[in-house]
């Protein structure tokens, strides 16, 4: 019995920790099902590569489409590594991201999804990115 109630306040202050610092579940911020176009930019030389492989485009939603994400919203900032933006064939703009090792951040709200898959991802362009700022 002793263990039960150690338990349930010790679970009891794991909420009440998160949501002292703010952080949420929330599903994923938007449906990139119709996504044509994926474009990746450097933060850090303003190079942009445009990608309309569609494998290469359902390889980087699977990273990120998970159903939910723990969540915390932030003052908007300045500064960002690398940035992803899905578009339609009119290019309009269904999600505009921008990604952090381990996060990635949309409307002033940083996604957390518990792996560094995008950001390695990112990772294997700089190259690409460095080469064309040249």
């Amino acid at each position: 019995m002793k263990k039960r109630w150690i338990v349930l306040l010790g679970l009891l202050l794991l909420i009440v920790c998160v949501y002292a610092k703010g952080i949420r579940v929330k599903p994923f911020p938007a449906d990139l099902d119709k996504a044509t176009t994926m474009i990746l930019q450097s933060g850090n030389t303003g190079t942009r590569i445009t990608i309309i492989d569609p494998e290469e485009i359902q390889n980087v939603r699977d990273m990120m489409e998970k159903r939910y994400y723990l969540t915390q919203r932030i003052s908007p900032r300045g500064g960002w590594t690398y940035r992803i933006i899905f578009e339609v064939e009119n290019e309009e703009i269904l999600l505009d991201v921008t990604v952090g090792e381990g996060t990635f951040k949309h409307d002033d709200v940083i996604y957390f999804p518990g792996d560094h898959k995008l950001w390695d991802y990112m990772q294997t362009y700089d190259d690409v990115f460095n080469q064309t700022a040249r």
